[in-house]
């Protein structure tokens, strides 16, 4: 049977010095080659309608005291292995930007691994809210290469970062470029954006891309209010089995749904309109 978890900490401490706070750091980021899914052939792509049943309703907020924090220690490898990240849905109202860092000592690597999460629509993706200029299919890849046993990895969200509208605009709604990642003190509402659940050997990682508590309508959100739903960004990454042995308590799965707050719907379920390029 299918194994869920939580990959949490009641308070995320900060690991190692972040680099990614600021825009102007993400300009010389590399985006990797993103890899179609029917090249895939590890066996996760018929996980995929599993993992789309942890559906979260757009709109509905996690309450703060049922948010999983990811842990950075979690993420903290503690032998050499190949990374995968999966893309496997998004409900973000921006043309949002993923990135992630690598930490060893003084050796330290950042590169983007989606430069535009946005669906296709059609192709049986079934994505909430496909995009008719959208550029990922559920189950595209990127792989971050072997990274060393020992290294802190960690990911970054730049809010509306693909977003072509946001050069030179003046639209609240169209011109942020909020940078969000796993230590809430380096955000910039000192709020936690990220949500991260084990299921059997994956991470399934979840990004709340606007600013503030539920209903706010600062930080650039313009006529916006944050939901604090945490679905705007959904990935799936594999750190390989050994780095996630011993990491989690794994609950039966219907208490892994319970733990969310909102009954037997999960993480995922996306159906809010958005910007995009075009408008």
């Amino acid at each position: 049977m299918a194994t869920v978890g939580t990959i949490f900490s009641s308070v995320v401490a900060p690991v190692n010095a972040a680099s990614l706070t600021n825009t102007s750091e993400w300009n010389n980021l590399v985006a990797n080659p993103v890899q179609s899914r029917t090249t895939d052939v590890s066996g996760f792509q018929t996980l995929i309608p599993q993992l789309q049943q942890f559906v979260q309703p757009e709109g509905i907020a996690i309450p703060e005291n049922q948010v999983r924090r990811l842990d950075p220690s979690r993420l903290q490898l503690k032998s050499d292995s190949g990374v995968r990240v999966w893309f496997l849905n998004e409900g973000g109202f921006y043309r949002n930007q993923l990135a992630y860092e690598t930490i060893q000592g003084s050796n330290y690597q950042a590169n983007l691994i989606f430069q535009d999460v946005s669906c296709i629509s059609g192709n049986n993706n079934n994505c909430e809210k496909p995009e008719s200029n959208g550029t990922l299919n559920v189950g595209d890849y990127v792989d971050l290469g072997t990274i060393s046993g020992g290294s802190q990895l960690n990911f970054w969200l730049r809010a509306n970062g693909a977003n072509p509208q946001d050069t030179g605009g003046t639209n609240p709604a169209t011109n942020v470029k909020n940078i969000y990642g796993e230590d809430a003190t380096q955000n910039p509402d000192g709020l936690d954006h990220i949500v991260a659940y084990q299921y059997n050997d994956y991470l399934l990682v979840g990004f709340e891309d606007l600013f503030g508590p539920e209903g706010s309508l600062e930080g650039g959100n313009g006529t916006i209010a944050s939901d604090r739903d945490f679905n705007d960004v959904v990935f799936v990454v594999d750190i390989g089995k050994n780095n996630l042995d011993g990491k989690a308590y794994i609950p039966e799965p219907t208490s892994a749904l319970a733990i969310l707050g909102v009954g037997v719907v999960g993480l995922l379920k996306i159906s809010r309109r958005r910007i995009n390029s075009n408008q």
